[in-house]
């Protein structure tokens, strides 16, 4: 304003949009530090729980043991029950999930069954409960009632690390670590070939801008990624989750940092290259029209409910199935 009434020179107002972010990059930097340490802090906190629990509540746990020089009087531990979600349903019937200080529940009730292959995107605005049902499926959370199960077993009688290693996640904000590119994308798959890596990357949009990077695919990142863009850093996400070899991919909001053009190209590898896993893709607005091809499912939810399908004249180019 002062540039404008002449107040100001412009080689002085210049100067000073100039240095501005270098101004408060300190700040931004300490911001970051923050919120990072809250997490680590909470992180911290959960796993403290879990060891410090007492050991007779942890037998018949995987990795569970006796005091030293006890026999423990616990039967043989049994084979643990397992699922193959590349084949089987996965149902939750009647599920709420409610969070301590909460007056209402994330999610109320909700019955919904997902089948092997089919793609769900789930819709709604902020707070209705899409993250909170993710959070279910990637075992982060448990019911507060209701069951969830896959085929005919309990969600809650299957080990978590061989639930989790059927199921490729893309979070809102994923996190990249001190490593090269290449490892960074190979996180669920060690030891993959480094074609299969970039084969990845070309899925996800990535390949392109890996190979404008200093070392291309050896490019080491910094903590965090910081280096790149959001939306580079998503795509490098995508990547990962396109590598793991998992059954079923939970998307939440995949193409939130991402052009118009990239996005379609995402949701025409869901539609095509990825048609033989299941998706469950969470966004505040649904894509528009694709291609009709693996059953899509478009579902709202909304105060912690889910209220049916989205209009079917807004998404006719899906296979929307009842």
């Amino acid at each position: 304003m002062r540039l404008l009434a002449g107040h100001l020179g412009y080689q002085t107002a210049l100067l000073v949009l100039l240095l501005t972010p270098e101004a408060y990059l300190p700040l931004r930097n300490a911001g970051g530090q923050f919120h990072a340490s809250t997490e680590g802090t909470t992180a911290a906190q959960r796993a403290f729980e879990i060891l410090d629990t007492p050991l007779p509540a942890r037998q018949g746990v995987p990795g569970g043991s006796s005091p030293r020089g006890q026999q423990s009087s616990a039967p043989a531990a049994t084979t643990s029950p397992d699922a193959d979600l590349s084949r089987e349903d996965i149902a939750l019937r009647a599920v709420t999930l409610s969070y301590p200080g909460r007056g209402r529940p994330a999610l109320d009730e909700v019955s919904l069954t997902i089948s092997p292959g089919e793609q769900i995107i789930l819709t709604g605005p902020n707070g209705a409960g899409k993250s909170s049902l993710l959070a279910l499926l990637l075992r982060f959370a448990t019911p507060t009632s209701g069951t969830i199960t896959a085929g005919s077993v309990d969600l809650a009688e299957i080990p978590a690390d061989r639930w989790r290693s059927q199921i490729a996640w893309v979070p809102q904000h994923p996190h990249l670590f001190t490593a090269t590119v290449a490892e960074n994308i190979a996180l669920g798959e060690p030891g993959a070939r480094r074609e299969d890596i970039a084969a990845a990357a070309r899925l996800a949009g990535a390949d392109e801008f890996i190979r404008r990077l200093r070392d291309g695919y050896d490019t080491v990142l910094t903590e965090g990624g910081r280096s790149l863009s959001a939306g580079q850093r998503q795509k490098l996400a995508l990547a990962r989750a396109f590598l793991h070899r998992a059954p079923v991919l939970l998307l939440d909001e995949p193409t939130a940092h991402l052009d118009p053009v990239s996005a379609d190209r995402i949701m025409a590898a869901l539609e095509d290259q990825l048609a033989d896993r299941t998706v469950v893709l969470v966004t505040h607005r649904p894509p528009p029209p694709g291609r009709a091809g693996r059953p899509t499912r478009v579902l709202i939810l909304d105060h912690g409910r889910l209220t049916g399908l989205d209009d079917p004249v807004q998404h006719a180019g899906l296979a929307v199935t009842p």
